[in-house]
């Protein structure tokens, strides 16, 4: 079991963690030890399934937009800034904003891609938000705030694989 705390300076968030899968942080020796948040995050739905379709087709071109609800509420204060940062399994190398998805057998999927955008449906493949750069998702009013991550398929060549696909992706959240 590996527990590992990440604090969250005066920056507001936007330092980049070189790598989101170590196993480095503040791991905790004997004893109990409590982590205490005044605010707590709902995501819904937590699993996105995109219709299907043809294996062949225009190149760059945004096929789907699916959402999820993101709700933010905490205990105490009126007004607090809320900064979300979502890291995907496979950020593609060509571009940042698409994450790739993966086949049952684990071999990379050609030919699609997932984008992510917060609080605005995307309105092409080029215009999806950086995997895993924080950014400012709203303010709370009467300790609470309610958002959207709008998740769109991408087609990134003219023929895809055909079959399953899928990844996942981690959504970070942090309140001023």
């Amino acid at each position: 079991l590996w527990l590992t705390v990440r604090a969250v300076g005066a920056n507001h968030g936007t330092s980049k963690l070189a790598n989101q899968n170590a196993k480095d942080g503040i791991v905790c020796s004997r004893g109990a030890i409590s982590l205490v948040s005044p605010c707590s995050l709902q995501v819904d739905p937590t699993t996105i399934t995109f219709n299907n379709m043809r294996s062949t087709g225009t190149a760059n071109r945004l096929e789907q937009v699916k959402s999820s609800t993101v709700t933010i509420a905490c205990d105490s204060g009126d007004k607090h800034d809320v900064y979300l940062r979502v890291w995907p399994a496979n950020v593609s190398q060509a571009n940042k904003t698409w994450a790739r998805f993966k086949h049952q057998d684990g071999r990379n999927f050609r030919g699609l891609a997932l984008i992510h955008k917060l609080n605005k449906a995307p309105m092409s493949c080029d215009d999806g938000d950086i995997w895993g750069e924080a950014a400012e998702f709203g303010t709370t009013s009467n300790s609470s705030f309610k958002g959207t991550i709008h998740w769109g398929l991408c087609r990134t060549a003219p023929q895809t694989d055909t079959g399953e696909y899928s990844t996942t992706a981690v959504v970070y959240f942090w309140v001023d």
